[in-house]
């Protein structure tokens, strides 16, 4: 099992550089997920899973979107996130909480688990 760990400065630099997103949430996901990288002939894969949370997991050979997807559903469904009407209200285009949301969830990505596109 391994996990990225950054220092209280670095983690304080790469949040101080983003606006729009919930430290929170960053936190919790960077405290909680676990990961194991395989690796093949001509590639790896790399799984994430998050702790004492079974079945909520995905790994590196789905799509970016699908990975957005599968960490908003495992927010959602284990209550971490506020589940209401307004976060799949779309009125003039943009719904804040959600943009809020995935931009976290990019974030978590980008710092986790390098090289997904």
């Amino acid at each position: 099992m391994k996990k990225i760990v950054i220092s209280e400065d670095e983690r304080n630099k790469i949040l101080s550089n983003y606006d729009n997103i919930d430290v929170k949430l960053l936190h919790f996901l960077l405290k909680t997920y676990r990961t194991k990288i395989s690796n093949f002939d001509t590639f790896k894969i790399t799984e994430v899973w998050f702790d004492k949370y079974p079945g909520y997991g995905f790994n590196t050979t789905r799509s970016k979107k699908e990975i957005i997807n599968k960490i908003i559903e495992f927010l959602l469904e284990n209550d971490i996130v506020e589940d209401d009407d307004s976060f799949y209200d779309f009125k003039g285009g943009v719904n804040e909480k959600r943009q809020i949301l995935v931009k976290t969830i990019k974030k978590f990505i980008k710092l986790a688990i390098p090289g997904i596109e």
